[in-house]
């Protein structure tokens, strides 16, 4: 049994053993040990463990078809490239099993229902000031045309006119931008946020039953999908903004949009979260339809 101590009599069965010419993993077949145990014994005792070693005689073979297969600069830079080249090429189109359609229909039954881990940033409270500063550092970012993903693969005037005439006088109708935008977060399986569901609770505790969460595309208004809807007669609108993803000249156009419909809007900035008591006078005066 593995861990149990060794006797007299296996010792000198071990001796017997080697002296036969067995190797160290026929010995611990053998007394129904495992190889590191009879390994270390065996060292131990001052047998010879190299010649004996089915390991060693493995890794001699495998860097013999190692030296084979990529030469005998296989760790310089040449061999390096080499090595890269061949796994490269291994590795394109069908022969990755990736690649293979029944592989790829198996990736997305396993990710379907699964929230991506990088949405929302689970269990971590991003700070005000440090959400501004990743907002900022985007907008410097862009601010290079050089960091645009099409930078330097310009189009043809033959290319961009032909694409202009295609786009001249084509305007989709809202029932299609509403299905294209259902399918889309059926898709995406939309589930609301951190501060969409920190405002989803303190709406029902404040207005029981009166808003409910229409982000996950379920109402579309104006091509436009809202956060929380009134659903007891009140043509109210309540929309979540972040301020890392939101402009403050969005606010307006979004409350004119909807406008447009008869509906009054209400934009709640994400850092607003952090002061429930003045958040729930602004969201109690709205409601009533005192203006904000």
């Amino acid at each position: 049994m593995l861990g149990k101590p060794y006797d007299n009599e296996e010792l000198d069965r071990i001796k017997s053993l080697h002296l036969q010419g067995l190797n160290l993993h026929e010995i611990a077949e053998q007394l129904k040990r495992s190889d590191s145990s009879i390994f270390n014994r065996a060292k131990a005792m001052g047998l010879d463990t190299k010649c004996n070693s089915n390991r060693c005689v493995n890794a001699k073979k495998a860097w013999q078809t190692r030296r084979e297969k990529y030469g005998s600069t296989c760790f310089s830079k040449e061999g390096y490239e080499r090595r890269r080249n061949i796994s490269r090429l291994f590795f394109l189109s069908e022969r990755n099993p990736s690649h293979r359609k029944d592989v790829r229909e198996k990736i997305s039954l396993a990710q379907k229902g699964v929230p991506c881990p990088q949405r929302g940033r689970k269990g971590k409270v991003i700070p005000l000031s440090q959400r501004k500063r990743l907002s900022e550092f985007a907008k410097q970012r862009f601010a290079n045309p050089q960091n645009h993903p099409l930078f330097g693969k310009p189009r043809s005037e033959q290319s961009k006119e032909k694409q202009r005439k295609a786009m001249l006088g084509r305007k989709q109708s809202l029932e299609l931008i509403e299905r294209r935008i259902k399918a889309s977060m059926k898709a995406q399986h939309k589930h609301p946020n951190r501060p969409e569901k920190k405002l989803a609770k303190l709406l029902e505790e404040t207005f029981p039953n009166e808003y409910r969460y229409v982000g996950d595309g379920s109402f579309i208004i104006g091509g436009k999908c809202p956060d929380f809807v009134n659903v007891n007669g009140k043509k109210k609108i309540i929309e979540v903004f972040g301020i890392y993803w939101h402009e403050k000249f969005e606010e307006l156009q979004r409350i004119n949009l909807f406008k447009q419909f008869g509906f009054d809007t209400l934009i709640v900035w994400d850092f607003e979260l952090d002061n429930i008591p003045l958040l729930s006078d602004r969201l109690a005066e709205f409601h009533n339809g005192v203006q904000v």
